[in-house]
């Protein structure tokens, strides 16, 4: 967030609300943070309340799932406008998303999902840079802390509009996300990035969306994966564009696997140097374990049209290895 933010401690959670509220009543839904659930934050210069979502699986937002731009439809554009009228220029959008650490073991390490702005509209952002195990386990940390710190018990009620779902948190919030999130946008100085991106000051009826494109990062070195785009228009609506999948002739094509001791060689055939290749591998108990659980031991390295081997150590007498291609 902006230093011009710094003084606001705010929260707005996702909510269920009655649809009359004469009596002064309000029914709440807390949405359960899900292991690698994808937040969406929002919040304003200027303006005491923010907004957190939770749009759901990350899954949904893998070029591997779905190919076709598509409407977030967990965010709602008459809910984003009513908070933060009369318009939503200087408005701060983060997305975020983490393996939730506490359901499973610390290795293989976690895996986290960032947003990054752009500086050119029409050009996609550098993709962040892959970061270390403990930085990674850090990182994780703050925002499972930010999916889990949404208890309604002791929020005040701001109001409500007839079929939105939130209700508002007065400031000075000490559970709030731009607590948690930290005046930089950077989890409290956890991570080496600000991941906000923010409307320009006239942001109007007629102004083109503001785009951040979304990464992928694992434990490591190198460049994280781009795995779309994020769409804010003027009238609040939030859009996805997946990235386009890497074409079937840079996909990998195993050839031999070779074990020494407790090294397994893997060798195996790639496209262009405009593709990087990953050797991951299966946590114990096998291949059946979602993608996301798997870990880079190897890699990324950049394809030479040839063959490539790529190396790993385990002691474990059946390993399931894969190869992740990225453009």
């Amino acid at each position: 967030m902006k230093s011009s933010m710094s003084a606001f401690r705010t929260v707005l959670l996702l909510f269920l609300i009655s649809g009359g509220s004469a009596n002064g009543q309000s029914y709440y839904y807390q949405p359960t943070n899900n292991p690698a659930d994808v937040l969406i934050g929002l919040r304003q210069v200027g303006n005491p309340y923010e907004i957190l979502i939770d749009a759901g699986s990350v899954q949904a937002f893998r070029h591997s799932v779905s190919t076709n731009r598509f409407r977030v439809a967990s965010v709602d554009s008459d809910l984003v406008c009513w908070v933060f009228s009369p318009n939503l220029s200087r408005l701060d959008i983060a997305v975020f998303a983490s393996d939730s650490i506490r359901h499973r073991p610390l290795v293989p390490f976690p895996k986290i999902w960032l947003s990054r702005g752009r500086v050119n509209g029409d050009i996609p952002a550098d993709p962040w840079n892959r970061i270390l195990d403990l930085s990674l386990l850090s990182v994780g940390s703050a925002i499972q802390v930010i999916g889990l710190n949404g208890n309604p018990v002791d929020a005040p009620f701001f109001g409500s509009k007839t079929g939105s779902p939130a209700v508002v948190r007065k400031t000075d919030t000490v559970f709030s996300y731009s607590s948690d999130l930290g005046a930089g946008g950077d989890f409290k100085q956890t991570f080496p990035g600000d991941i906000e991106a923010q409307t320009p000051d006239d942001f109007g009826t007629n102004s083109p969306s503001m785009k951040v494109d979304f990464f992928e990062l694992a434990s490591g070195i190198g460049p994280s994966v781009w795995l779309g785009t994020f769409e804010l228009t003027p009238r609040g609506e939030l859009w996805f564009i997946p990235a386009p999948a890497p074409p079937s002739e840079s996909a990998a094509i195993i050839q031999a696997i070779q074990r020494t001791g407790t090294t397994n060689r893997i060798t195996f055939a790639t496209g262009s140097e405009r593709y990087s290749y990953s050797l991951l591998r299966a946590p114990a108990g096998g291949f059946s374990f979602p993608t996301e659980l798997w870990s880079i031991v190897a890699g990324p390295v950049p394809g030479t049209g040839g063959s490539i081997t790529l190396s790993d150590s385990s002691d474990a007498a059946t390993q399931f290895y894969r190869i992740e291609v990225t453009p």
